[in-house]
């Protein structure tokens, strides 16, 4: 990383830190920064998104705003005469309680529309409703209902949208710290956004003579620390498939009948994940279970059952395009990869 690169991080990190307590800078130009430095850090996606739907507002279709945005109303129901038309930058969902309608709405409105209001934002509506319709001789057989447009209108206030927008610099300011302790690798063009490892490689370490294991853990810890999520994802289901198979080719090593299910000679590969599973709980009784230390079934059941949510979990981000993985979903996936690998690896070494 170049050292102006460098400077212009350290820069951006105090220059915001400096101004999110004075109200005289605006938000936007908060975020505009935040996103410079999301950029020179490369940071997830999921943050540079928020930052993008701040800046420009919500789309209305196929976005769900953030919990801060959703705002509850009372609104009346007597007609409003002269409000202007319900505007589409809301979504809303209602009930009826009497006479008064509650309603939570979606604010899609761009932070600087928010932050620059000088009065109160109201919005109407009309909405069509059942009700009941005079009854008499002559009508007995028709719908004992009419539909009847009922107009109504709620209000933004000023106290409420100052409500988001300091919601909206908390975030800044959250996401700001997370990479105000960077460390930087000066070798390459990539910053270090986490200090500690992703997995302790002492775990991984003397399983080949070449320490193939202990290469991909340190390929792992890497993406993590730089903020690479995907990439930390797929690496984790290719060590666990990996390591299932060495365990089970090390099991199988005098027999030769068992080691050509898990290994296909005519494609000159292991078989897949989902097989080595399959076969590796077939013959666990037989092969392995005098080896893992566990003697209660439901523990047993347990860690196979993890290898198929790993499989099943980390799949979805090796075939599917659009899945890209973020830090929550890393740290939601990484323990079942850390219980993977010492099970697996416990019955590695009792193994004559």
């Amino acid at each position: 990383m170049t050292e102006s690169k460098k400077k212009r991080i350290v820069e951006l990190i105090d220059t915001i830190l400096n101004s999110i307590a004075n109200e005289g800078i605006s938000t936007e130009s908060l975020l505009y920064q935040a996103k410079e430095l999301a950029t020179l850090v490369g940071t997830n996606k999921d943050d540079t998104r928020w930052m993008d739907h701040e800046l420009g507002g919500y789309p209305r279709k196929g976005k769900i705003v953030p919990d801060y945005r959703i705002v509850d109303f009372v609104a009346s129901v007597p007609s409003p005469e002269g409000f202007r038309p319900f505007d589409a930058d809301w979504d809303y969902r209602h009930s009826m309680v009497g006479n008064v309608k509650n309603f939570t709405y979606g604010i899609r409105l761009s932070i600087a529309q928010l932050e620059q209001a000088d009065k109160p934002i109201i919005y109407t509506n009309t909405e069509t409703h059942q009700s009941p319709k005079r009854r008499d001789d002559t009508s007995r057989y028709e719908n004992p209902t009419i539909d009847v447009q009922i107009p109504f209108h709620s209000t933004l206030t000023i106290k409420r949208m100052h409500g988001i927008v300091a919601s909206v610099r908390k975030r800044i300011h959250d996401f700001v710290l997370e990479h105000r302790d960077l460390t930087f690798d000066d070798s390459s063009d990539e910053v270090i956004i986490h200090k500690d490892d992703l997995l302790d490689s002492k775990v991984y370490e003397n399983l080949t003579p070449t320490d193939d294991f202990l290469l991909h853990v340190n390929e792992i810890n890497k993406c993590y620390k730089t903020g690479a999520y995907t990439a930390a994802g797929i690496l984790s289901r290719k060590l666990i498939e990996n390591l299932l198979y060495y365990v089970m080719e090390r099991a199988y090593k005098e027999k030769p009948e068992k080691r050509k299910k898990i290994y296909n000679e005519y494609e000159n590969r292991t078989e897949g994940f989902r097989k080595l599973i399959i076969i590796f709980d077939a013959n666990f009784n037989d092969d392995f279970r005098k080896y893992c230390g566990i003697t209660k079934k439901p523990g047993i059941e347990k860690q196979i059952q993890i290898l198929n949510e790993i499989k099943d979990d980390l799949d979805m981000a090796t075939h599917n395009l659009p899945i890209i993985l973020d830090e929550k979903d890393i740290m939601r996936i990484i323990p079942k990869i850390i219980s993977a690998s010492k099970f697996l690896r416990r019955i590695h070494d009792s193994m004559p």
